[in-house]
């Protein structure tokens, strides 16, 4: 027998198709609206936390103008392209630094919730933010990452490592799987597995790293039989949560 959650979005997807709503194979591009408004409320939140510089984050253009309808792609793609270049060189060169920058870009893309719990005043023990964090440990989480594949006790490997970083969520955890996989040679890129997603496509209140392997067995299934790419049958969901 299927998990209950499992069952709850196979009766979302067959009730969005049986309505018309969005059909399969004209997938449009991400719901721009929520990601403006996301993108716009991390700004305001980095560039009001001691201790982020948003010059380094955000492309100079969008330091003053405001992240609207006729710009959020031009900078998702500068932002894709920056991180993927970073992940690139902390491969080789897995500096304190280069490794805190990419974080922090990711925390841009990610939306405010990257820095949750962090007060204004930087007081805090978020491992971007923490002057004691041992940025090595990420540098191994980058690396396991790489060479992650999917059955349940590399994810649980990879789980361990997430609970040695302080503030990193599953959520925003499961943005650095999507970008840090790029280069696994085993797996597509992985889907971004948010509070929305969890809520209004398997019916949970919380966002639980257990549920990401039925979320990503669920999606890699449903893009098998509409022979959809995993990252378009994710923003299928994105649009529609």
């Amino acid at each position: 027998m299927r998990p209950q959650h499992i069952n709850f979005a196979n009766e979302k997807l067959n009730a969005l198709l049986l309505n018309g709503i969005i059909p399969l194979p004209n997938l449009p591009f991400i719901n721009d609206q929520r990601l403006i408004v996301s993108m716009n409320s991390a700004r305001t939140r980095i560039n009001n936390t001691e201790g982020i510089n948003l010059e380094e984050i955000i492309p100079s253009a969008f330091l003053t103008n405001e992240i609207n309808a006729n710009n959020v792609s031009e900078l998702m793609e500068i932002l894709n392209i920056e991180i993927q270049e970073l992940v690139q060189l902390v491969y080789v060169n897995p500096e304190p630094q280069t490794l805190k920058l990419l974080a922090k870009k990711i925390t841009l893309w990610g939306g405010k919730m990257g820095l949750s719990g962090v007060p204004r005043n930087g007081q805090t023990n978020h491992f971007l933010l923490s002057p004691t964090f041992n940025w090595n440990i990420y540098h191994k989480l980058i690396l396991a990452i790489r060479t992650l594949d999917f059955n349940l006790e590399s994810f649980e490997s990879i789980n361990e490592y997430l609970k040695t970083i302080p503030r990193l969520g599953v959520s925003f955890f499961t943005k650095h799987l999507h970008f840090l996989t790029t280069n696994n040679d085993s797996l597509e890129q992985l889907p971004i597995y948010d509070k929305n997603i969890a809520s209004k496509w398997f019916n949970k209140n919380t966002v639980l790293f257990n549920d990401y392997i039925d979320f990503y067995s669920w999606i890699k299934e449903q893009s098998a039989i509409y022979n959809i790419p995993i990252h378009d049958m994710e923003r299928y969901m994105f649009n529609n949560a």
